[in-house]
């Protein structure tokens, strides 16, 4: 992938959770008997550029929409957002926040029966990414002037929903039962008497694929050692994190670090560590939905996502953060392997699931 070379960067975001699994149904059920919402969809394919006269209408016809829906996995966007809230005064961003399955479920029952919903998404499952733009399911993006003289065009190879920033698994500890340790060789050495959580491999191929990394580094019998020591598996991050800084788990492993820092920065007792060798990341796209029904609101959102201003964003909130377009604490762009780097596919996830995982953890 082309690396983007270039030194480009209200009102308070509301927070809406998830609806409930039986509130979602009913929406879809009345959505489908034409009650109102439906939107137009916008045109897909892949992305296109567009000039200063174009871009100004589009940040016009944005402003006048005045609000857009994002649906994200990733924790503690609000703060990060708030920051495009004050570049465009008068757009205000409500955060729809779950956990990636839970997001990709969402979507796919809106999308089955085009139920308004999320504007823009952004979260952690490229193979969704992949199979949802083949499906048209998202609109064209449209590139402005700055993101094309970043570099844009190149770093999006034909793709309307751009890689916009790679998250960097961490081991997580609980500083009052627990010492850093430096790599996940150093951290079987010291865990034989620890509580241990786990993230279950099956969330994601970002996760089967930083399994595979430990297992390729430290040995084919590494997951078993690890399975030897007994480990709680977490189905999120969420909960994995709460039970460090609850004290329920010593360490946690395979875990993406958002959520931690969160409650480092609200001083709970838990800290984390980038190990130095046979890590990986969790890459995040964004994308906006052909049925959006806030078009043009989703449109800048994406492109704000893409600037030095979202990727500053993402180092200041989501650290440790690696983003394409250079920003002063980022991880240089490609140190940090992922799935989609690496042809990791959705098939080897399966076989992995099937052969290491499964058979170690149930």
């Amino acid at each position: 992938m082309a690396s983007t070379k270039s030194l480009l960067r209200s009102k308070r975001n509301r927070h809406r959770s998830i609806l409930t699994a039986a509130t979602v149904a009913l929406s879809l059920a009345l959505t489908a008997c034409g009650g109102a919402g439906a939107g137009e969809v916008a045109e897909s394919g892949p992305p296109v550029t567009v000039d200063d006269a174009e871009w100004n209408a589009l940040v016009d016809a944005a402003k006048s929409e005045g609000e857009l829906v994002v649906y994200s996995s990733l924790s503690g966007v609000e703060t990060s957002f708030e920051k495009f809230e004050e570049a465009y005064p008068g757009i205000s961003i409500t955060v729809e926040r779950a956990p990636t399955s839970d997001l990709i479920t969402r979507l796919d029952q809106e999308g089955a029966v085009n139920a308004p919903g999320a504007d823009v998404t952004l979260h952690s499952q490229t193979g969704w990414f992949d199979a949802s733009d083949e499906e048209g399911r998202f609109a064209a993006l449209k590139v402005g002037p700055d993101q094309a003289a970043a570099g844009w065009e190149d770093h999006l190879d034909g793709k309307s929903y751009p890689f916009v920033f790679s998250n960097a698994y961490v081991v997580g500890y609980n500083t009052k039962s627990a010492r850093p340790v430096k790599n996940m060789s150093e951290f079987l050495n010291v865990a034989a008497n620890a509580k241990i959580g786990v993230i279950d491999a099956e969330i994601s191929t970002a996760q089967s694929f930083l399994y595979s990394l430990w297992q390729d580094a430290y040995g084919d019998d590494f997951m078993k050692r690890i399975s030897d020591l007994d480990p709680t598996v977490y189905s999120s991050n969420v909960p994995l994190a709460q039970g460090l800084a609850a004290g329920e788990i010593d360490y946690g492993i395979g875990l993406a670090p958002s959520t931690v820092v969160g409650l480092k920065q609200e001083g709970a007792p838990v800290d984390y560590v980038v190990p130095d060798e046979a890590t990986s990341g969790v890459p995040y796209h964004a994308a906006a939905l052909s049925n959006a029904p806030h078009p043009n609101a989703a449109q800048l959102f994406v492109n704000w996502l893409m600037s030095e201003a979202g990727a500053a964003q993402f180092v200041a909130h989501h650290a440790p953060a690696s983003t394409p377009v250079a920003t002063t604490g980022s991880i240089p762009w490609g140190e940090i392997p992922t799935p989609e780097d690496s042809g990791w596919t959705q098939q080897d996830h399966e076989e992995f699931i099937k052969s290491e995982w499964t058979p170690q953890f149930g």
